[in-house]
Order: C-alpha cells, then sequence, then structure tokens
C-alpha cells in the first residue's frame, strides 16, 4: 500500500490484523468517512466481506473493550473476573491476575506507581504476600 493510503485511512480508521473500524460522532459524518474508506480500499483492490460487516452500530465489543457512544470502557465480565479473583498463594496466581490487571492499565491513572508492590513481587526469588501487598492487590480489584 502506498503512504496516501495509508495516511488517508488512519485519520478515519482503526485497524487491527484483519479487523476495521470506522467511527464517528454523527450518523451523517459517519456515512461520509465509511464511503470515503470504502472507495480506499476498493481502489487499493482490498475488499471487505458482507457476511462479516456490522454497520451502524452504536456499541461493540472489540478485544476486551466496549466501544459506544460514551466511549471506550471495560468489559463487564473481564471486570467481575478481577474483582471476584481469590487472593494469589503463588506466582503463577499472581501473574495470571497480573496479567488481566495490566490488560486495562490505561483506565488506571499512576498505575506503574500503584502497581509497585505487586510488581515488585514478580522479581525472582521475590514472592512473600505482606499486608502491603494485599492491600494492593485489593486495591486493583
Amino acid at each position: 500500500m502506498n503512504g496516501v493510503f495509508h495516511s488517508q485511512l488512519r485519520k478515519f480508521l482503526l485497524v487491527f490484523f484483519d479487523d476495521i473500524l470506522v467511527y464517528n460522532r454523527t450518523w451523517e459524518e459517519h456515512i461520509t468517512r465509511l464511503d470515503t474508506n470504502l472507495g480506499i480500499l476498493s481502489k487499493e483492490s482490498l475488499y471487505a466481506k458482507e457476511s462479516k460487516c456490522d454497520l451502524g452500530m452504536t456499541e461493540l465489543l472489540y478485544l476486551g473493550h466496549i466501544i459506544g457512544l460514551e466511549g471506550v470502557r471495560m468489559e463487564p465480565d473481564k471486570v467481575k473476573a478481577i474483582v471476584e479473583w481469590p487472593t494469589p498463594v503463588n506466582l503463577t496466581q499472581l501473574r495470571e491476575f497480573w496479567g488481566l490487571c495490566d490488560f486495562y492499565r490505561s483506565f488506571v491513572n499512576g498505575y506503574s506507581r500503584h502497581a509497585a508492590p505487586l510488581t515488585d513481587l514478580t522479581k525472582k526469588g521475590a514472592f512473600v504476600w505482606t499486608p502491603e501487598a494485599h492491600e494492593c492487590f485489593e486495591m486493583f480489584k
């Protein structure tokens, strides 16, 4: 693809592997941008498979996030999994919990600073569950 194609698309789309999201604030803007983007794809001999297209949605689940009129938010099932997570008793369990929390790090201001007590426990030979670690764990839940 040429540079013009790429620069035009990035203004209007979120592209991830084989997924393309066209998003806008108004229906009129959406139709205009969708037409523009589909025209660019066609010009480059790239096509969307109609059976895999969902058009005009006001909300969708995408890569563990819900994207809608109010913006981007966390998927409720993943939030529930975090809230219900049992206290880790070993490094493997902590890493599993931490991986799920890390997925949503952009929703937590000062994530790295707040996460330090649990991050420190992931270092080799450092897993000792302390009251400070438990307080941090509960805060992230």
